[in-house]
């Protein structure tokens, strides 16, 4: 049986891509930050699954115990990153980690020789709303990290992506091990645990009320089952070495997320779209709101030929993922 190390095990998505890879005959070694979180994950895990799960204890900002946590792996997928949507005072507090973690990773991967290396990025390493803006972006597209509006987020998977890139780039071919990323858009659907994840937080704040409107933007989204799906092929599909995946079902306009839940009795959601100066002024008190000023009214659309080509990847239409996840934080008692 073929072990795989998977980082970050306590995320909402690498959840699902532990229990993803479980049920394809894999074991796997995850790694937490606290202990605490373990009984957690466990309860998670059908009972039959779980005896091919075990843990190891990780920081992405300490060296200790990477090495052991990679040694006997023969695929490591790293997930492990900070994920903070709103800019920081200090933005190397989120960039430091993702990129030395990448690091702390990559190293004893190569060191081994396991056969396959997967991190997981983000489309908030492709593109810009404010720098080199256009309407249709690829696997070949990069952020401009010389964009003054790239939030802190989009720096920290676009630096911890390019640390991939440059370290495989250093060395001797004979060292070189096969590696790829994925880059989903925003993430939706039901959580395997309590803890929502934080992609799902805008499906939240549309049917709890606290969102007055809609601002006028547009993202691309995607069903949390194609993406653990995705790792799998990933880790498993020939002919991955050196690409990049870029996952979104479509590019949706807020207000249209909004009229969906709507449609399935979300009353609560508001289908009103502030004019653009409202929402600037708005984002003078709320973060979250801030980070997305510079994209007011840009459309744009993420181009997935690679993944539909590569990982034979047929997106799942993600209108369900939508409902379910407004339904989950009902049954969590999290919105009325």
């Amino acid at each position: 049986m073929e072990k795989v190390l998977i980082t970050g095990g306590s995320g909402y998505i690498a959840l699902h891509c532990i229990v993803k890879f479980l049920k394809n005959g894999f074991a796997v070694r995850t790694s937490i930050r606290s202990t605490a979180r373990e009984a957690e994950i466990r309860n998670a895990i059908d009972d039959q699954l779980e005896k091919n799960l075990e843990f190891c204890q990780l920081d992405l900002n300490d060296d200790k115990g990477w090495d052991e946590a990679v040694k006997g792996c023969d695929r490591v997928i790293h997930m492990a990153s900070p994920v903070v949507f709103k800019n920081l005072p200090d933005e190397n507090s989120i960039i430091d980690p993702a990129k030395n973690g990448l690091l702390r990773a990559l190293k004893p991967a190569v060191k081994y020789k396991v056969k396959r290396f997967i991190m997981t990025s983000s489309v908030a390493a492709v593109y810009s709303d404010s720098k080199n803006q256009k309407k249709v972006y690829n696997h070949n597209d990069w952020v401009d990290l010389s964009d003054p509006s790239l939030s802190s987020y989009s720096k920290s998977k676009t630096l911890a992506e390019k640390a991939l890139w440059e370290y495989l780039d250093t060395l001797d071919p004979k060292d070189r091990i096969e590696a790829c990323t994925i880059n989903p858009a925003v993430v939706v659907g039901r959580s395997l645990t309590k803890d929502m994840g934080k992609s799902n937080d805008i499906i939240k704040r549309m049917v709890d009320g606290s969102l007055p409107f809609n601002a006028q933007i547009n993202i691309g989204i995607v069903d949390i089952e194609d993406v653990s799906e995705m790792h799998l092929r990933a880790a498993t599909y020939p002919k991955v070495d050196g690409k990049r995946f870029l996952l979104s079902e479509r590019s949706l306009w807020l207000n249209d997320i909004a009229k969906i839940l709507l449609k399935n009795g979300f009353k609560k959601a508001v289908v009103r779209v502030a004019p653009n100066f409202l929402v600037k002024l708005f984002s003078l008190v709320d973060a979250q709101v801030r980070m997305v000023v510079a994209s007011l009214g840009k459309d744009k659309i993420f181009d997935c030929k690679l993944s539909k080509e590569v990982l034979k990847w047929k997106p799942t239409d993600v209108e369900n993922a939508i409902v379910e996840t407004a339904r989950q934080y009902q049954e969590l008692g999290k919105i009325k």
